[in-house]
């Protein structure tokens, strides 16, 4: 069977637009992964901050109750270890965080992200 050369062009035109088609919808697809990867890398960033100063306000409410023991214990002169009650404050020292600042949120791994994407990474 012969084509006439119009017949070609026109299968060659409609040909054209479905890879363009094609490499279009791939494209698309390719941005929202891409955009959902960075949304749960931004969730992931943000539960890893919140649960750094959820630690950082218990490490800082359990140092002061150490040094609000030790207070009471000595202001008081109440039977104590010296050696003990300053550990206790070398203690409280070591589990404030005193130096506050914000935190270094590490590049996730592929599985911290899926909780985040709603499918497999």
């Amino acid at each position: 069977m012969v084509w006439p050369l119009a017949e070609i062009e026109r299968r060659a035109e409609e040909d054209d637009q479905r890879r363009l088609q094609r490499e279009r919808h791939e494209r698309e697809r390719q941005e929202g992964r891409q955009q959902a990867v960075e949304r749960a890398k931004e969730q992931f960033a943000h539960n890893s901050r919140a649960k750094i100063l959820q630690e950082q306000g218990a490490a800082t409410k359990l140092a002061a109750d150490i040094r609000q023991f030790v207070d009471h214990v000595r202001v008081d002169g109440l039977p104590a270890d010296r050696d003990w009650l300053d550990w206790a404050e070398r203690h409280a020292e070591s589990v404030d965080p005193a130096e506050v600042h914000g935190p270094d949120v590490p590049e996730p791994k592929s599985d911290e992200l899926k909780p985040h994407l709603g499918w497999a990474a």
